[in-house]
């Protein structure tokens, strides 16, 4: 049976901390994937709760490294800004950079994010100053889309902003959120020429309609 393996890396936000099903958003994704090209899409859930940029990049060659894996999602940055961390941006773009280079080298397509809206008063890890670090990581996002031709990036961030009842505390999406992000990424997907699953669906159903 043919297959695509997509790696979701990341931290909580990727694994789905706060999800009422406690799945995050990897499983939806997988379902749309599935539905929509027609062939099973694994949805690898890499994501590790309270992990940084550095710590995300440190195991990130122990997937990208496998040849079956064909696309990345990447969230990678939100523990980055807690007072604790405090990651200058420089450096967090050095982290993000080195995952974009490993998928660069695998020639793994690859769809980045940025990070969403955060309300600090949520959670006490988290400082006044968190928001403000946030922003400057979505700038380095921003211009590493560009360097690495991979835009637009998903922007978790606006939607989160406008919609701050789909986060669960402040930090976190609820059940709702998670459901949102895979439609997000989701249409990513159908408006990425770049993406080979796309193209791949396109010539599958070429074929069919010869």
């Amino acid at each position: 049976m043919n297959y695509t393996q997509v790696l979701c890396l990341g931290d909580s936000i990727t694994f789905g901390s706060r999800c009422k099903y406690d799945r995050g958003y990897p499983p939806i994704f997988s379902k749309m994937l599935t539905e929509y090209l027609g062939w099973p899409h694994i949805c690898i859930n890499a994501g590790v709760s309270q992990e940084t940029s550095a710590q995300i990049t440190r195991r990130a060659w122990q997937y990208l490294s496998n040849p079956d894996i064909r696309l990345l999602i990447l969230i990678a940055g939100t523990n980055d800004s807690k007072p604790t961390v405090r990651t200058p941006p420089e450096i967090y773009a050095e982290n993000i950079e080195q995952i974009l280079l490993m998928a660069t080298a695998t020639e793994t397509a690859t769809i980045l994010c940025n990070l969403p809206y955060l309300i600090p008063a949520g959670q006490p890890t988290y400082g006044v100053e968190s928001p403000e670090l946030i922003a400057k990581y979505n700038q380095e996002v921003e211009r590493l889309a560009r360097k690495y031709k991979i835009t637009p990036v998903v922007n978790l961030y606006n939607f989160f902003k406008e919609n701050p009842d789909k986060l669960a505390d402040g930090v976190h999406p609820n059940s709702e959120g998670y459901h949102s992000i895979a439609q997000l990424l989701f249409e990513r997907i159908i408006q990425g020429t770049s993406i080979p699953m796309l193209s791949m669906a396109k010539q599958a159903n070429q074929k069919q309609d010869a």
